[in-house]
């Protein structure tokens, strides 16, 4: 939605639209004249990663800055949660009521539009007493957790997740990852492939990561299984598009340590949450401490909480996982000092000066 209202103050305006990943600005960024700049990404696409806490701040600086000067038109579109939102002004930095839109607030067309996307998804399904018909528009937008056209798409990969999402005790989280889960089981060449765009982040596919995949007994065709398509998307460079011949986002682990993530065309899921269910369901099954030594950095510094303080989108990890992770992974690495602060490090250090 929030690069829809990009797109359209750009066409309307007769303006460029730019979408772009906050880690891709830095101070001597140039920013093109007659241009929507959508920009995302805070914190992490998964999930809020703590330690990019003054790299974040110090990016709204230099837009806020930018839109104090005059030589160009120039247009910003900030998207956010909003808890990233309350976050982010907790630290100091206060957006405007009155240039913010709550994409999550609900409005009588909103309404209108659940209904009508709800009533289609009963209306197109030919199983007689299927779950999704006894579902009630109520149950979808009085869900707080994620989005409502969300909770629709999900509703509509698996008809079966409708009771679970919208029970209280579960919610989509949970009914989320219990379809996965069930997976492992069911189709474990399927959930096999899953597995692997988990620890990886994304599935490039033109190189294919063998140490990760040996790791864990992934094969190649796993990650070709045709039923991932109900999962993920292809991401390729636009037609055209000479300046961004990556596609990945870029992703804070390698910013800091000076790697850089590319690929031509890439599998991710199709939408985050699913990434953060997949992650949840993989961490539940298989050896916490194999996950946080083979997992892609960036998903641990933003999934992974110490016991006691996890929190909706966060697993829990204990002593016993987090001590091998620190010292072969984090302990005389370029990322060393730059994590020093995540509640990860913290709870170790306090741990170990206790004993």
């Amino acid at each position: 939605m929030g690069k829809q209202i990009a797109s359209v103050f750009a066409e309307k305006e007769q303006m460029s639209v730019k979408y772009i990943n906050y880690l891709d600005l830095c101070n001597d960024f140039t920013f093109s004249n007659k241009t929507v700049y959508f920009i995302d990404g805070w914190y992490g696409l998964w999930n809020d990663n703590p330690c990019e806490k003054s790299g974040v701040s110090k990016i709204l600086n230099l837009i806020k800055l930018e839109c104090k000067k005059k030589d160009k038109i120039i247009k910003f579109v900030i998207g956010m949660r909003s808890d990233t939102k309350r976050l982010i002004e907790s630290n100091g930095i206060v957006f405007s009521h009155r240039q913010t839109i709550l994409l999550d607030s609900m409005t009588e067309q909103k309404e209108r539009s659940i209904d009508s996307h709800l009533e289609e998804i009963k209306r197109k399904c030919n199983t007689d007493c299927c779950p999704c018909k006894q579902i009630p528009a109520e149950a979808i937008t009085s869900n707080e957790k994620i989005g409502t056209h969300l909770m629709l798409k999900l509703l509509e990969l698996d008809h079966d997740l409708g009771p679970d999402m919208v029970d209280e005790n579960k919610g989509p989280l949970v009914a989320m990852k219990e379809h996965f889960l069930s997976l492992k089981s069911g189709d474990k060449r399927l959930f096999a492939g899953i597995l692997y765009i988990v620890l990886n982040g994304f599935h490039d596919e033109n190189k294919f990561n063998g140490d990760i995949a040996k790791q864990f007994s992934i094969k190649a065709l796993d990650v070709r299984h045709k039923d991932l398509e109900k999962y993920t998307r292809r991401l390729e460079p636009a037609e055209g598009d000479f300046e961004h011949k990556h596609v990945i986002a870029p992703m804070w682990s390698a910013k800091m340590s000076g790697d850089c993530r590319s690929a031509d065309s890439a599998v991710v899921f199709w939408h985050n949450f699913l990434y953060i269910s997949a992650f949840h369901a993989c961490y539940e099954v298989l050896d916490r401490e194999k996950m946080l030594l083979y997992c892609n950095m960036d998903a641990i510094l933003q999934l992974v909480r110490p016991i006691g303080q996890g929190t909706f989108f966060t697993v829990e990890a204990d002593l016993n996982s987090i001590s091998p992770f620190y010292e072969k992974r984090i302990k005389g690495s370029e990322l060393h000092d730059h994590v020093k602060d995540h509640p990860l490090m913290t709870y170790l250090r306090e741990k170990t000066e206790k004993e």
